[in-house]
């Protein structure tokens, strides 16, 4: 109507010389643009203007009408050009047309952004909005028409940033998408998809995903499609080309969207299919669909930053699918690729292509590294690293790229040791604060993340060694020189030990092991950890109430990963558990503002962890990286830090020998079944098991105390090995077990989920306040249909708690055995008053009976056949308050599944949670008679010492010492070979 209005005004202004003309021009013109012949539209309405200033018509308000209709409507027709081109001419007219100076810079706002002008774009809508507001052009325009253009030029701007920020940026488009959604009948999902953009030019990609879901579940099908689409895309760069895939098909269901969005999801969904298994075939189909969509550019009616963004974003999903091929399958050189898209200039007015773009060099970078083009590699490393608005995965990545092929400095390349290790240091601060400032919630999206940081942050501690390797420490003069290399030690105090710089001496060497020791932690990850965390918390506080949120958390988030896996379909139920996730969240950060909810602890410095350990102990970390094994020892004298030359595979490769190797073959408490006894013990090889030692103890066993307590924090498969079984001194594979120099003989060795867990369990978990001495649980009747399994019966399990009871509790405990070996006992029995409790029964790993999903141990069952296990997440939600907690079943310092990389995340962790400051778990299945004796000989030890044995390194040694009865003993020569006598350690410091 208001067209047709116009229109009339339009006739009734024309000049009686030109009446009958400009009649027809405008009427054309009419019929025209309402039957959507916008083209056509334009050219009447060019020559109904034509006349008129012929015929020398000067009315501005009649002239600003022509013209704002003429550009109308071509750039309805989208002839973006000539719309633009009509606008700029209208400085021309005198008087100046300002009666629709509003409408002029909206039209040129919307070339601007369908062109990929942002700046331009930005800058004209805030002129519209200022026009709008101000005198008799107000009266045409509601505020909330005013401020949704304001909110369309603030995104605009802030997709234009050279530096995006979320002060800048962010901020004032929320503040007035807020103005705009109080308004009603307009088009607030708009906003609110703008809002995610800017979210996700900041580079908060799973906050921006998450975002686009939500408003996909509640917004109009065109803002819904876009909204899948960025979903789909932030997914499928997260690592989780399933998810992607699902809101991908989603995207393409809904009618209208675009061709080249719609082609990019086509393409998201084949290569999600496809994996790493392209043929010939298949490269042509991508090749198909990037000529389609550089067809579109340019095209009449297409927007022209829609056909460029979608073939960047094609490029990104391929070069994102060829970097996780091996590098044997790429080779790149740079005569090969055409790179003139990624020129920095090429998207200066564009936050997200730019993002895009910055993504591709960096992938780029990568390939040219790996197929030997450093210089190549250098350039887009650098471009990266100059980019301001790279973020943490951005920054992170760029930086360990030029540490690792240098950068150019006054002309020259310049890649030496110091330089690498900055760069590496910068890099890992950047990959630290972007995984600290992830959400827990998030768990199964981050894993990429972590990887990727996690293989940053290695180099960063490889880069800090070899920097030490360039510039060593001095050390007793001899033939070969003074100085130290391989190992580097460093005395606290200068002068206790001749020939060694002290750390008191200052000078740069305690911040570069300050500085690696909160590195190697903060690599170090564990679940374990967190959960002594928690324990260490409620019982300093006497509260339980936080382990029970935290428990309730961790199921929340597991059912949360469950319903994100499924993409839209299970958003609602997303929304739902991130509500009650908040709940406890916020009454975490209420009531406990000492607990730290992230996934890693906090790290110890070197001062808190010698305070920690007494004379006669080491803390002993470990940490695998591509360039070998790192080894980093405090000790209440020193700091000692050693690279076993060695890879990865080569680590894993030998403990998995060393494992097979110690499987029993006797009756075990795990999930076989009773089988006879034999008196042949399997063979060990001694020479792998010295060559062991000399990687993960021999660079740095000559400065550890002598017969002391090792506090062993270890890494990657080093976690499924008790380090008792290593030979310390070469020997005949034919040597008796009992005439090994195990290592067990040098020292006693405590477990560590990480090292920061010394603090939690030395100073703040204090000691059982319990009123129960002793509770033990064995002996349980099993039975084959309710338990999924045939499961030797254990009666020797009844006189081990016996003797425990004695030991322990002078025979005044509580037994659960046979039928009261069961889940309701338990429950009855009170379990939270029990200063040590011990489970004697069988041990099984998720997945490893079929039907059982998560670890458990075997008990009694009820009467209707329900109840045979006790299931680590039941275990979790005990509230104990336990100085020892005995596990003498099989594989219970295992991962949760049986491929499981991580130690003590399955029963131990859900122990620890609990509320147990120490356990002593196995390693693998246990053979049942030496389990008796070691666990009864081990608290017999500790009872003649310190009762219960609270201290973790009374415990280690009363561990040892009945290793060591064990393989000494000659009438049970089988109980000599490590199978029997290693499978235990004691966990906790």
């Amino acid at each position: 109507m208001r067209f047709v209005f116009v229109i009339l005004l339009l006739i009734i202004a024309v000049p009686a010389s030109a009446q009958s003309t400009m009649d027809e021009w405008i009427a054309t013109s009419q019929q025209q643009s309402s039957a959507g012949n916008f083209a056509d539209a334009a050219i009447s309405m060019s020559h109904a203007q034509e006349l008129y200033e012929a015929d020398g018509g000067t009315d501005p308000f009649f002239l600003a009408d022509l013209v704002y209709y003429r550009a109308l409507f071509f750039y309805r027709a989208g002839d973006r050009a000539t719309a633009l081109e009509i606008l700029d001419g209208v400085g021309r007219f005198d008087p100046p047309l300002l009666n629709r100076l509003p409408e002029f810079d909206m039209i040129r706002a919307f070339a601007y952004e369908e062109l990929g002008a942002f700046g331009s774009a930005g800058t004209s809508f805030q002129s519209a909005a200022t026009w709008m507001g101000m005198g008799s052009w107000s009266d045409r325009f509601t505020t909330s028409q005013t401020a949704t253009i304001q909110l369309r030029g603030l995104h605009a701007s802030a997709r234009a940033s050279f530096f995006v920020t979320e002060e800048n940026n962010l901020l004032p488009l929320v503040e007035q998408l807020e103005i705009v959604e109080q308004s009603t009948g307009l088009p607030f999902y708009l906003g609110r998809l703008m809002r995610l953009n800017v979210v996700e030019y900041l580079g908060r990609a799973l906050e921006a995903r998450d975002g686009y879901l939500d408003l996909a579940l509640q917004a109009p099908s065109d803002v819904s499609a876009r909204a899948l689409k960025a979903a789909a895309l932030i997914d499928w760069r997260l690592g989780a080309p399933g998810t992607a895939a699902k809101s991908a098909r989603d995207a393409l269901d809904i009618v209208g969207l675009p061709r080249s969005d719609a082609i990019v999801m086509e393409a998201l969904l084949f290569l999600a299919e496809r994996g790493t298994e392209l043929t010939d075939g298949d490269a042509a189909r991508v090749l198909e669909w990037a000529t389609d969509l550089g067809a579109m550019i340019g095209q009449e009616g297409v927007k022209l930053n829609e056909p460029m963004g979608a073939l960047l974003e094609l490029i990104y999903l391929l070069f994102d699918l060829v970097e996780t091929l091996p590098d044997e399958a790429i080779h790149i050189s740079p005569n090969q690729f055409d790179a003139d898209f990624l020129r920095e200039d090429v998207f200066f007015d564009d936050a997200y292509l730019q993002r895009l773009q910055y993504d591709i060099r960096l992938r780029l970078a990568t390939f040219y590294e790996r197929s030997g083009y450093p210089e190549a590699a250098r350039e887009n490393y650098m471009a990266v690293w100059r980019w301001p608005n790279a973020h943490g995965p951005e920054s992170a990545r760029a930086l360990s790229g030029l540490g690792r092929v240098g950068m150019v400095v006054e002309g020259e390349i310049r890649r030496d040791a110091a330089l690498s290790s900055s760069f590496f240091r910068d890099a890992f601060g950047t990959a630290e604060y972007a995984l600290r400032s992830l959400p827990a919630r998030q768990s199964d999206r981050l894993k990429r993340q972590i990887a990727d940081y996690t293989a940053i942050m290695e180099q960063a501690i490889d880069a800090g060694f070899e920097a030490l390797e360039a510039s060593p420490p001095i050390r007793p003069c001899d033939a070969s020189g003074c100085r130290q290399s391989s190992t580097f030690f460093f005395p606290w105090l200068a002068g206790t030990f001749d020939g060694y710089v002290g750390l008191d001496q200052g000078g740069s060497y305690p911040d570069q092991l300050e500085t690696a020791f909160r590195q190697i932690q903060t690599v170090r990850h564990s679940e374990a950890g967190r959960a002594i965390a928690a324990m260490t918390e409620r019982l300093s506080t006497g509260d339980t109430a936080l382990a029970e949120l935290l428990r309730r958390r961790d199921g929340l988030i597991t059912a949360r990963a469950v319903a994100d896996a499924a993409g839209l379909s299970g958003r609602a139920e997303v929304l739902q558990l991130d509500a009650e996730i908040d709940t406890i969240e916020a009454t975490l950060q209420a009531d406990y503002p000492d607990y730290s909810s992230q996934a890693a602890m906090e790290p110890l410095t070197l001062e808190q962890a010698r305070t920690l350990l007494q004379p006669d102990e080491a803390l002993v970390m470990y940490l695998a990286t591509a360039r070998g094994l790192h080894v980093f020892a405090i000790t209440t004298d020193a700091v000692v830090w050693h690279r076993a030359d060695i890879t990865r595979d080569w680590l894993r490769e030998t403990v998995d020998r060393l494992r097979q190797q110690l499987d029993p073959t006797q009756t075990v408490r795990g999930s076989f079944s009773m089988t006879p006894e034999v008196e042949e013990t399997p063979a060990f090889d001694l020479s792998l098991a010295h060559q062991l030692h000399g990687v993960v103890l021999g660079g740095v066993v000559q400065h550890l105390p002598q017969d002391g307590t090792l506090l062993i924090a270890p890494d990657d498969v080093l976690q499924t090995l008790p380090y008792g079984v290593l030979v310390s001194q070469p020997v005949a594979d034919a040597t008796p077990h009992a005439e090994v120099p195990w290592a067990i003989r040098d020292h006693a060795f405590a477990t560590l989920p990480v090292a920061a867990s010394l603090k939690s369990l030395r100073q703040d978990a204090g000691r059982s306040t319990g009123a129960v001495p002793f509770l033990g649980v064995g002996n349980p009747r099993f039975d084959a249909q309710a338990h999924l399994v045939d499961l030797a019966p254990l009666p020797e399990t009844a006189d081990e708690l016996r003797q425990l009871d004695r030991s322990i509790a002078g025979g005044d405990g509580l037994l659960l055995l046979d039928d009261q070996a069961s889940i309701p006992a338990l429950s009855q029995a009170q379990p939270s008053d029990a200063r040590v409790i011990a489970f004697a029964t069988h041990g099984l790993l998720g997945g490893e009976v079929e039907g059982l999903g998560e670890p458990a141990l075997a008990l009694t069952p009820n009467a209707d056949g329900q109840g045979g296990y006790l299931l680590a997440s039941e275990i979790a939600q005990l509230s104990l308050d336990a100085d020892w907690v005995i596990l003498s079943a099989c594989n219970t310092a295992a991962g949760p599944t049986t491929d499981s990389t991580e130690g003590l995340s399955g029963l131990a962790r859900a122990f620890f949670y609990a509320g147990a400051r120490k356990l002593l778990v196995s390693h693998w299945p246990v053979q049942s008679d030496a389990t008796v004796a070691l666990t009864t000989t081990m608290f017999a030890t500790l009872a003649e010492e310190d009762g219960t044995g609270a201290d973790g390194v009374r415990s280690a040694r009363a561990l040892r010492r009945a290793m060591l009865s064990m393989i000494e003993t000659p009438g049970t020569p089988r109980w000599q070979h490590p199978s029997a006598w290693a499978p235990f350690v004691v966990a906790g410091g």
